[in-house]
This record gives C-alpha cells, structure tokens and sequence, in this order.
C-alpha cells in the first residue's frame, strides 16, 4: 500500500491524489464501491497515529467524503481502519465502502465488528 501512496505501484486504479494521500479503488471490494484513501507519510495503521496526526486524518476524511459524492454512493456506507491484526497491508489506509455489504459472511464480520471509526480516532 505504501508503494500505491507513493506511485511506484502503477496497477492501482487512482481516484484522487494530493500532496498528503491518494485514493484508489479496492482490488477486492467488500461492496458495490469500495475504495481507499492512503497517506503518503509512512504509517504503519491505527493504532500508531498520535494527536500531531489529526491534521491527516481529518483530511483523508475529507477526501473521502469528496469521492463518496463524486461516485455518486446513495445510502449507507462504511468508513474506518482495520486495526491490528485486521489489517490488511502495513501502512495505514481508509476503508470507504458502500452498504449493503457484498463479500463473505467472514470479511463482512470483521468489517462490521472491528473497523476502527474515523469518530473513534478524532
């Protein structure tokens, strides 16, 4: 993931990229949209954000609301952090995914139960 933040990963389909994050579609989405805002600083997931953090994380919140208007996501969605040992890739990245939720009875109990809120953290 930290490859896609910093572009040297080419095969990640860019919805949005800034000085601070970039947003791409999830290679395996749990819903109908599904997509991930990734910091360029180097952060290895949730639970290793501190206060100086908030500034970050407010704005990939904000991007994130940019994109859920701008791919037009009616309803209800999901947005939060897997948490350790949840998390899928060892750099610090936004779930944004629409509801209902379309993956496995699995991943969609992880998802449900342990995704860290963006509340949560602000």
């Amino acid at each position: 993931l930290y490859e896609i933040a910093t572009e040297k990963n080419t095969k990640a389909k860019l919805l949005y990229k800034d000085e601070q994050v970039v947003g791409v579609h999830d290679k395996v989405p749990a819903g109908k949209v599904h997509f991930l805002i990734i910091p360029k600083k180097k952060l290895q997931d949730c639970k290793v954000l501190k206060a100086s953090d908030l500034p970050l994380v407010e704005h990939m919140l904000q991007i994130a609301n940019k994109l859920i208007r701008e791919h037009g996501v009616e309803g209800d969605y999901i947005i939060g952090f897997n948490p350790p040992p949840f998390n899928t890739g060892y750099q610090l990245h936004m779930h944004v995914i629409s509801k209902p939720l379309t993956c496995s009875f699995f991943r969609r109990v992880l998802i449900e139960k342990y995704l860290v809120t963006t509340q949560s953290i602000i």
